[in-house]
């Protein structure tokens, strides 16, 4: 596994109701930034 400094660590919230898509959001934007 990778090793990452403090500076390249990035903290995300994503705040909605059941069902509203959320984790298929941030599926995708992982999958995008590799």
């Amino acid at each position: 596994m990778r090793d990452y400094k403090s500076n390249e660590v990035r903290n995300v919230c994503v705040l909605g109701h059941s069902g509203a898509g959320k984790t298929s959001v941030l599926e995708a934007m992982l999958y995008y930034t590799d």
